[in-house]
């Protein structure tokens, strides 16, 4: 997928989201059948990775994409918006919810992790980079750069 350099970053930050997704959804899978010895740091990794990035990326999207979105007036752009709030409060509140390790619990992570990445890609994204000018999309570059994501 090509994506506008300006958006290449948060793109990016969406690739360990779906990885970390899977991984999740596996060890779930192999817990069920009692094969707890598979992905045993499936779990450990995802807690680490959230600490450490998964706030920033969110917050980046929330600071310096979303903001530039809100003043346009597009039916599909809206609705694209109110999924991608939808998806970041579930993302949180699973994330908040889920502290130890069960199948439903890490199936949850999962869904939520993937529900916040394809909805940007397939969604919120294509739309920013068809309603914005490219001074915005240029401004947003330089914004995101300074935020270091």
């Amino acid at each position: 997928m090509h994506r506008h350099p300006a958006l290449r970053p948060l793109s990016r930050g969406h690739q360990p989201l779906l990885v970390h997704a899977r991984d999740l959804r596996w060890r779930a899978t192999y817990l069920e059948r009692g094969d707890s010895h598979l992905e045993p740091d499936a779990f450990a990794l995802f807690r680490t990775y959230a600490e450490e990035h998964l706030e920033p990326h969110l917050r980046a999207e929330e600071l310096h994409l979303l903001p530039r979105l809100a003043e346009f007036d597009d039916d599909d752009l809206l609705r694209a918006l109110g999924d991608d709030i939808d998806a970041r409060v579930a993302l949180r509140s699973v994330v908040a919810e889920v502290t130890d390790e069960t199948p439903r619990g890490l199936r949850r992570l999962g869904d939520a992790l993937e529900a916040h990445a394809r909805g940007c890609e397939r969604g919120l994204f294509p739309i920013a980079e068809r309603v914005l000018e490219e001074s915005a999309l240029t401004a947003l570059h330089v914004a995101i750069d300074a935020y270091q994501i």
